[in-house]
Formats: structure tokens, sequence, C-alpha cells
């Protein structure tokens, strides 16, 4: 258990302490009155991500954020960003990810070309470690036409079509990237958000991570 301690004012009110996880002990001042110090222990987060926790006091919620000893799989860039190609035009993009235990800790990664976090009507395309093979979802995001990694292929949706070679992943210490060419549609014209998102595995996820734009010229 690691000690911590919260400073708050409260006027000449009196107050409690209370923890809403399981991990948050309130060790010292769990009761008061005006303003005072709360003592909170948090046990250690055997999980693999980071987890979330409160403590209330005096009707105020304190956010306490703890992380995991896992290090945390991470969507580090996207190149080129920031840029712009024609529908029917191809573009190569890189997209590079890494985890602190090295390259091979990844699972999965992902890119989805979008105007919100929505992956419905997207580019929305991943790698899966497990069978080496890259998928490019369809337009419900209900399902995915796929190939191997290390093969020449090619896939679509109604929003872009994806081809790769036999060198589009590569490892190195703890980096891992992903090259695609991609070719998008009419249908798709506009600015576009570039979304990353990797998986390790033991299935820590770092959720959706916004690293570039893309304008899809008319």
């Amino acid at each position: 258990l690691f000690p911590y301690t919260t400073l708050f004012r409260s006027g000449g009110c009196s107050w409690t302490g209370v923890s809403n996880a399981n991990w948050i002990t309130v060790n010292t001042g769990a009761t008061g009155s005006g303003s005072g110090a709360v003592t909170y222990s948090l046990s250690a987060n055997p999980t693999v991500s980071p987890r979330i926790g409160t403590i209330t006091i005096a009707r105020q919620s304190f956010t306490i954020t703890q992380a995991s000893s896992n290090p945390q799989p991470t969507p580090v860039s996207v190149s080129p960003d920031n840029n712009s190609s024609a529908p029917g035009s191809s573009q190569t993009f890189t997209f590079t990810y890494s985890d602190a235990a090295g390259a091979s800790a990844l699972a999965e990664v992902s890119a989805l070309f979008s105007s919100s976090t929505s992956n419905v009507s997207t580019c929305n395309v991943g790698w899966v470690k497990s069978g080496n093979t890259i998928r490019v979802y369809n337009d419900a995001a209900d399902g995915y036409s796929w190939w191997y990694a290390n093969a020449n292929s090619n896939a679509s949706n109604s929003q872009c079509s994806v081809s790769w070679t036999n060198t589009s992943v590569v490892t190195s210490g703890n980096s891992l990237t992903f090259t695609l060419t991609i070719t998008f549609t009419n249908a798709f014209a506009g600015l576009k958000n570039i979304y990353m998102e990797a998986q390790d595995t033991l299935t820590a996820d770092s959720g959706l991570n916004l690293l570039g734009t893309w304008s899809v010229g008319s």
C-alpha cells in the first residue's frame, strides 16, 4: 500500500471521506469539519491497464488514476500527415506503434480514417499478430476482408482500397511499423481524422488516439 494525502477546504461544514473503489483505502481523515486532509492508500494494480477510482469528500468527487506495471501499447505516429490525395490516387502511409515490453508484445494494431471515432462507413484497417493477417473492415464495421501480411494482396470497401506487400509489417526493438498503400474513393471525399490504436498480448488497449488528418480531394 502506498499512502497519499488530499487537502481541501469545506468552510465550517462537517464532512466524511469515502472510497468508491475497493483498492482505495481511506486511512485518516474519514470525518471532520472545515478544512482538512484525507490520507488514503492504494493497493498495487494487478491489472494490465491503468484503472480509475474516486474518493468522495464533502459531496465532492476526487478522481484517482493508478498506472499499471504492464507497459502500455502506444500508437506513435503516421507518415505522411496533414496532407491530401485525390480520389482514385494511391498514397502510401506508414503507421508506427511501440510497446516498452518489446514489439513482440503487440497483438493487434489498427488505423482508422474517419471524420469521427465511429468506424461505420470508414476506411478502417488493421494487423493481427495471431494469424499475421491484415484486415480491411466493411462498411457496417461488422466484418472484414483479410489476407496474410507476408503476401502481396489487397482488399477494399466503399471508402477505400488497400494494398500491401510482404514487407508491410516490420518490427525493431520496441517499435512496429505498418505500411499500406491506400486509394480513397470519391464517396469518401473530405477532411478525415487519422486515429490509431494498439493492443498487447495481455489485452491492454491504447484506445483510439488521434494522430493526424488527411484530406481526400473532391
